[in-house]
């Protein structure tokens, strides 16, 4: 194992291979570590209103484990949470089969985040995907709703011919060219 920047002054060392990097963190332990103060923590390096918001709402719980569609807070109280609306909660939190998919990849040591490189792994999870929609040739992974809603649009208007977009604003079905479409905002 090669050494990337020589020992740090906790103590810990960056490594290359295929072992995970000793950083001395164990993310259970810092999580549990914060359990009391992760709200005036966030407030105060984050989203202050979030976290005056949740406390308003009755919110800060302080939930400390997830399984499936449910959430436990510090006591055991088990809570179904019906607010997360995520796509990724679709199989729920901490499924067994998504922790063995990312155990495997992690302990792989597999090369990540290449800029210029065509991603294998992505490349593989396209070619399964349409193996399920055989009437499709191509998949998108977008990192965001914007960036997902945004490629919508480009492909609509790719494959209609139109230069428009239609969309809802002010109680009117409005017609505009696409160079010139924006969300309607109220302030």
């Amino acid at each position: 194992m090669q050494e990337i920047a020589g020992d740090r002054q906790d103590g810990a060392s960056l490594t290359t291979g295929a072992t995970t990097s000793t950083l001395g963190l164990d993310m259970g332990a810092l999580f549990a570590r914060h359990a009391s103060d992760c709200y005036e923590l966030y407030g105060r390096h984050g989203n202050e209103q979030l976290v005056r918001m949740l406390k308003v709402a009755g919110y800060d719980v302080g939930f400390c484990r997830g399984e499936g569609p449910y959430l436990y807070d510090h006591n055991g109280t088990k809570y179904l949470d019906l607010l997360s609306g995520f796509g990724v909660f679709a199989i729920g939190r901490n499924h067994p089969a998504v922790q063995a998919a990312l155990r495997s990849v992690l302990d792989s040591g597999l090369p990540n985040l290449i800029q210029m490189d065509a991603p294998r792994l992505a490349a593989i999870l396209a070619e399964r995907l349409l193996k399920e929609v055989p009437y499709l040739d191509k998949v998108l992974f977008a990192n965001s709703g914007g960036e997902a809603v945004e490629a919508a649009m480009k492909f609509a208007r790719a494959s209609t011919g139109r230069s428009g977009i239609v969309y809802y604003s002010s109680k009117l079905l409005l017609r505009k060219p696409m160079w010139s479409w924006r969300p309607s905002a109220r302030i």
